[in-house]
């Protein structure tokens, strides 16, 4: 609460909490309920849902990350639930150069894992993945909590314990991609919840359900492609520009979908019309492409 904190130095000069801030009150009730012995879950996610809408992510996850080092295994573990809870309320576009909340806040209950007691850390995690709501949150946390090679003193979980997460995560991405509206339920989040659904799940059923729904329904496919495409900006500038499929994401891709069945499927749905189009579709066309960029 220094005055050179970016967090506080306009309220030494205002006198008050800034709009879109949250005052101090409000986050210390928070930590308090989640401090209680023991802590009401829902109590806790009610107040940090209240806390988010009313400083928003970009000031919230900065005074949580300041809090962590204080607290006991149970407020931290409830704290965890807490934040997964509402963790629709992360947006997940990254800036240039920078993560974005969705990760951020990966990152804060990561280190929250660590506040909590050894022995309970793998039944916390299964929890998680089994009642997040909000899937590219658990998506973004089970890959911040794999343990690294190398990195043993950083390690959250076992290799196990992180398994047996995954595997529960794995199964609930599985039927999203089977069954469900994945690029809505996953957003920017859904080309790495297929290496999550493989690594940790069921790869060739993973692989049988995609080449299914593309069979059936064509832009299914121009949508799995799209998500591979990511994000890129402008190097000069840094605005946000419509990216290309580059070799990386091609190959990530194949690993999913055979690139000769595909291709072959395309010719065989829109062969006929490859080349035929007149001069005025294809203008139609690239005034399409212009406005999506």
């Amino acid at each position: 609460k220094r005055l050179a904190s970016r967090l506080y130095f306009r309220r030494y000069f205002t006198y008050t909490v800034p709009p879109g801030d949250v005052p101090d009150a409000d986050l210390n009730a928070l930590l308090a309920a989640a401090d209680a012995s023991p802590p009401d879950n829902n109590a806790v996610a009610s107040l940090a849902a209240a806390v988010f809408d009313t400083g928003g992510a970009d000031k919230v996850l900065p005074k949580l990350a300041g809090s962590v080092p204080n607290l006991g295994s149970a407020a931290a573990a409830s704290l965890v639930m807490a934040i997964t809870a509402v963790s629709d309320r992360l947006p997940d576009a990254s800036g240039f150069l920078g993560l974005s909340s969705l990760e951020r806040g990966a990152i804060l209950v990561r280190d929250l894992f660590a506040r909590v007691r050894r022995e309970e850390r793998g039944e916390l995690a299964v929890a998680l993945m089994r009642n997040a709501q909000h899937l590219p949150f658990a998506v973004e946390v089970i890959r911040w909590l794999r343990p690294q090679e190398g990195d043993a003193d950083r390690e959250i979980l076992t290799h196990d314990e992180c398994d047996a997460a995954g595997s529960v995560l794995a199964a609930r991405l599985l039927n999203v991609w089977c069954s469900d509206e994945p690029f809505t339920r996953l957003s920017r989040m859904a080309a790495v919840s297929l290496h999550v659904c493989a690594i940790y799940g069921d790869g060739d059923a993973l692989r049988d359900c995609l080449r299914r729904r593309m069979d059936d329904d064509l832009a299914f496919a121009f949508s799995l492609m799209r998500s591979f495409l990511g994000q890129a900006w402008d190097t000069e500038t840094g605005v946000p520009r419509v990216p290309d499929l580059r070799r990386e994401g091609y190959v990530a891709l194949r690993e999913y979908v055979d690139p000769a069945w595909l291709s072959a499927r395309i010719t065989q749905e829109l062969g006929d019309e490859i080349g035929g189009a007149d001069e005025e579709s294809l203008a139609t066309v690239e005034g399409d492409a212009r406005l999506d960029a």
